[in-house]
């Protein structure tokens, strides 16, 4: 009975680590695109473009270096560059554009319910 169990924990264990692992995987994939995107927006003639494409690498950036701290990026975008498609590239710019949407909005929406919480604190003395 306790070994039937020990391989049902066992099983269970397996099969939720090795999930989360693989969605680990798929996200450091799919943030390496939006990464490579990003940094190919860098290049691109329109200021406000490039700008745009400079904030979202460094979100992807921190993204990725936060999840994986060592995680080889040269090899990482190598490889997402070679296995992308064109029609890969736009269905990814515009995947990113819309998560980087939403991730900018939360921020906002954040910054707003600070502001009015910190209207109601006290007043801190001035730094020298």
């Amino acid at each position: 009975m306790v070994r039937k169990l020990s391989a049902a924990a066992t099983i269970v264990a397996t099969l939720c680590c090795g999930s989360s692992a693989s969605a680990q995987v798929a996200e450091t994939q799919g943030d390496l695109r939006c990464l490579m995107v990003s940094m190919a927006m860098l290049s691109l003639e329109q200021p406000a473009l490039r700008q745009a494409g400079m904030l979202s690498a460094m979100y992807y950036f921190g993204r990725l270096d936060g999840r994986t701290p060592g995680l080889d990026l040269e090899t990482g975008l190598v490889g997402q560059i070679e296995a992308m498609s064109p029609e890969d590239i736009r269905a990814t710019a515009g995947r990113c554009g819309n998560e980087l949407k939403s991730r900018g909005e939360a921020m906002q929406e954040v910054g707003k319910r600070i502001q009015e919480r910190s209207n109601a604190l006290p007043d801190l003395p001035a730094s020298d």
